[in-house]
């Protein structure tokens, strides 16, 4: 019985073939890689000519027998096609034992297994993404951009240390030997929003002291209006050895003012008007 170890596998599906004098060859097809997760493969070689030849189908394992961790990983497919815009946060609150940040708490926008929001640990391919101050990722990166989200929310090995709560590991994509891109754009806002019980009440005392319906909206609640957009590139640089891949995204977030602000704001530019007059 021979055991042998591969370390350092790009993330993706590969075929593995076996061969041995005197016994038939096996090949395990679609065999998965994913990030921090051991892939255990096991051959049985019949005997047999070297020309014959098994090919295996591999399938998910529904336990793995390697690890304790309780882990999940995101595929490329589900991060652009599940419904809302998937970001690190969106995509952590699918896992079970997640919950979302609560009463505007310091730290990330979750919390895991009832630890702290500040109790959780960011890397981007492996690499340190943690703000040392503020226990939030550093870089957000968009879902177009991203090859694999996974999470670790339990018995982490020693290599995922640090923190308590969750180990959190985004992997980046990468070029192929083809050209490809893709673009995107998002808009949301409050225009078609519902306005909550506190807002409306505010709304009726508006519209009885007798302002218009578009007032007394704009008193009752600001309006906010974000703009997400960006594209992703990637292809070869040299085929089959060196690839690039790039990623640009922007986020333009407005709001209004407060109603009050603006009272007083307009109160003093008549002010300042009037002493600039003078």
């Amino acid at each position: 019985m021979d055991n042998s170890v591969f370390a350092g596998i790009p993330i993706g599906s590969y075929s593995v073939r076996v061969e041995k004098t005197g016994f038939s060859s096996t090949i395990n097809q679609d065999v998965r890689v994913s990030v921090a997760t051991d892939s255990d493969l096991r051959f049985e070689l019949p005997t047999g000519s070297v020309e014959a030849t098994v090919e295996v189908t591999a399938t998910g394992e529904l336990l793995d027998t390697t690890q304790s961790q309780v882990s999940k990983t995101v595929s490329p497919q589900q991060i652009l096609e599940l419904p809302g815009r998937n970001t690190l946060n969106g995509l952590a609150l699918l896992q079970p034992g997640v919950l979302p940040n609560q009463n505007g708490r310091p730290g990330s926008g979750f919390a895991v297994n009832g630890n702290r929001t500040r109790s959780n640990n960011f890397t981007i391919d492996g690499a340190n993404n943690n703000d040392q101050s503020l226990s939030i990722p550093r870089q957000n990166l968009p879902p177009e951009a991203l090859q694999e989200f996974q999470i670790i929310t339990n018995t982490f090995a020693a290599e995922f240390g640090r923190n308590a709560g969750s180990y959190v590991n985004q992997i980046t994509r990468s070029g192929t030997n083809e050209f490809s891109g893709a673009g995107f754009y998002t808009w949301s806002g409050n225009d078609v929003d519902a306005l909550t019980t506190g807002q409306q009440r505010t709304f009726n005392a508006n519209i009885a002291a007798g302002d218009s319906k578009e007032v007394a909206l704009r008193k009752a609640r600001s309006v906010e209006v974000e703009n997400t957009y960006g594209f992703t590139f990637g292809g070869p640089v040299v085929k089959d050895h060196t690839f690039f891949f790039t990623s640009l995204d922007f986020n333009d977030f407005r709001t209004t003012v407060s109603s009050g602000f603006q009272f007083r704001d307009k109160i003093f530019r008549r002010k300042l008007f009037r002493n600039f007059k003078l």
